[in-house]
C-alpha cells in the first residue's frame, strides 16, 4: 500500500510540469506528429503481416 502511495504522489507530481509543457504550441504539435507516425507503423505492420 505504501509504494502505491508512493506512485500516486510521485504520478500527482508530475502533472504540473508536463502540464506546462503540453499547453506549448510546439510541443503539442510534436506529440500529435509522433502519435501518427506510431499509428503509421502499426498500420504497415499489420498490412505486411499474414494471416495464416
Amino acid at each position: 500500500m505504501a509504494l502505491t502511495l508512493l506512485w500516486f504522489g510521485v504520478l500527482i507530481a508530475a502533472t504540473a510540469p508536463v502540464s506546462a509543457l503540453l499547453r506549448r504550441p510546439g510541443a503539442a504539435k510534436a506529440l500529435d506528429r509522433l502519435t501518427g507516425c506510431i499509428f503509421v507503423g502499426f498500420g504497415l505492420k499489420l498490412a505486411g503481416s499474414s494471416s495464416n
